[in-house]
């Protein structure tokens, strides 16, 4: 069983990005991590030189998957959130993935939740998550949904199994079998939403869903209370790098890190790994 990993960013997030991911080499016997971004030949970015080890960078033709006239295209969301939508198409040749916010620090083991793949259920559920306790409350009664899931027979019981779609092991081999990530993908690129790609996942998968503990996304809408493996700076627009959490595995060198994958998880890991391939 391969653990992978997927951050789809834009070039403005790359700082952050880094330290997300070395937090997940550290904390994680993860095998590969895919970074996407978007095809832009005004990217002149060196990402070898950032991301030395075992990352595979994926250059995306956005409009391939996400149209031009997609109402969800332009809003505060950026095309790269919403190609989360196309994975099971990007990713053809594999089963599972774990999809992960660039805005995510891994501060704890967390090869757990690959193993939610060994449950029997997982065969027929297209997502693993956490609930949103804020935003399924009263406090957002069904506005925040948006008018199309008021016209679904199903409002309520998505609004009380809302997940946050920050960290989501993705059953993308199911999601192809079943078609429902096609049908995601047509209606993120056909109905506006106010949480686009995350109120699609929750619209077509409330009831295929196993949901998982708030430690594996402790935010402002889980529960942040709690101890969190994965702390997600989500709904805040303080994302300074210099914060104590992102500054303590920035800090951390590239070598050492190899040296510790290969003590704690075996992971003989060695520099210049990168591949960069372009669609």
């Amino acid at each position: 069983m391969r653990k992978i990993a997927v951050y789809s960013i834009t070039p403005n997030c790359i700082e952050f990005t880094a330290a997300s991911i070395k937090s997940l080499l550290i904390n994680s016997s993860v095998d590969m991590i895919y970074l996407l971004l978007p095809n832009d030949e005004n990217d002149t970015t060196d990402y070898s030189q950032i991301f030395p080890i075992n990352v595979t960078i994926k250059k995306i033709d956005v409009n391939q998957y996400i149209e031009i006239c997609c109402p969800n295209r332009f809003s505060m969301y950026t095309p790269m959130c919403l190609i989360r939508c196309a994975f099971h198409k990007i990713f053809d040749d594999e089963d599972v993935v774990l999809s992960l916010d660039y805005d995510t620090i891994v501060d704890d083991n967390i090869d757990a939740l690959w193993d939610i793949q060994k449950l029997e259920k997982w065969k027929t559920s297209h997502l693993a998550g956490v609930k949103e306790i804020g935003r399924t409350s009263k406090i957002f009664p069904g506005v925040m949904l948006g008018s199309s899931f008021v016209q679904m027979g199903a409002e309520h019981y998505v609004r009380i199994n809302y997940i946050n779609a920050g960290v989501m092991l993705m059953n993308l081999k199911f999601l192809r079998e079943s078609g429902y990530g096609d049908a995601i993908l047509s209606e993120v690129n056909r109905t506006e939403y106010l949480f686009p790609e995350q109120d699609v996942f929750n619209k077509y998968c409330s009831q295929t869903t196993i949901y998982i503990s708030p430690e594996y996304n402790a935010n402002q809408f889980t529960d942040s209370t709690i101890h969190g493996k994965i702390i997600h700076f989500a709904g805040t627009d303080n994302k300074d790098t210099s914060q104590y959490l992102i500054e303590k595995y920035s800090k951390w060198t590239w070598e050492s890190i190899v040296y510790h994958r290969q003590i704690k998880y075996s992971k003989y890991n060695n520099t210049g790994l990168v591949e960069i391939t372009q669609e």
